[in-house]
């Protein structure tokens, strides 16, 4: 993936890592009375919220199914802090890792389902790195993302009464181009990074909330920068004035 890490020395691999003894297998453990369980996650979002980040990924016990797996606070904004969300040595999740993470209980809230509250107590772990070319397996097909039918041609948000129905809120999608358009903020001198790109017979312009995709294109000039296939992980976002914002969490690129 462009401007992000290779396995790291003393990692080994997704395919290496599924065929070790008990491997993908949530495990629940009993610390002071209480039942917490560990996923093993596949990294797929570590993406910008005001006060901390919004950290998803794919469950990878098989007997999930490929569940997505939210960990959130117990916090109002439901963010991750930072002393949260690092591994030992104060490291940074980056997209892509195997990780292990200690979960209190599930913990949806309104149209995300797949939020967890996660245990502060104890720090993530990670067990390995998956590869670009191992993502497919975990995309969805290509359909239009949360259309609302009360306004067809609307495509970067959703309204909160339609958003109730929903069950999902995260999905990987692979599409063939992305232009990315940095530009003014409408209020404020600051940049902002905007994806413009065709899924399921749909034009999307979302806005991008990948902190590494952000820092490296905000730098540059106002205008459009066009990047090949990649993935790209599509969340719902909170509420904010009676809608939900499709935002474009993370890009994935060979």
């Amino acid at each position: 993936m462009a401007g992000r890490p290779g396995q790291q020395p003393g990692l080994i691999s997704y395919t290496d890592f599924r065929l070790m003894p008990r491997a993908l297998a949530s495990h629940p453990i009993r610390r002071d009375a209480c039942i917490v369980i560990t996923k093993t996650i596949l990294c797929l979002a570590n993406s910008r919220k005001p006060d901390g980040r919004c950290v998803a990924g794919i469950d990878l016990d098989p007997r999930t199914g490929g569940a997505w797996i939210r960990p959130v606070s117990s916090r109002p904004s439901h963010s991750v802090s930072t002393t949260e969300r690092q591994y030992p040595g104060g490291i940074e999740p980056s997209l892509l890792d195997v990780m292990e993470v200690t979960l209190r209980s599930p913990a949806p809230f309104a149209y995300q389902q797949e939020n967890w509250l996660l245990d502060s107590t104890q720090p993530w772990r990670r067990v390995g790195q998956m590869q670009w070319s191992e993502l497919q397996r975990f995309a969805t097909p290509s359909v239009a993302l949360w259309p609302d039918p009360t306004a067809p041609q609307v495509h970067d948000r959703v309204s909160i009464s339609v958003a109730s129905t929903l069950s999902t809120s995260l999905a990987l999608i692979c599409v063939n181009s992305v232009a990315l358009k940095v530009e003014r903020r409408r209020f404020g001198p600051d940049l902002r990074l905007r994806a413009r790109f065709a899924h399921g017979g749909t034009i999307y312009n979302l806005s991008v909330t990948d902190p590494l995709y952000e820092a490296k294109y905000t730098v540059r000039p106002l205008g459009t920068y066009t990047l090949g296939r990649c993935y790209l992980t599509i969340s719902l976002g909170e509420e904010f004035k009676g809608d939900a914002y499709k935002l474009v969490a993370a890009i994935f690129e060979p």
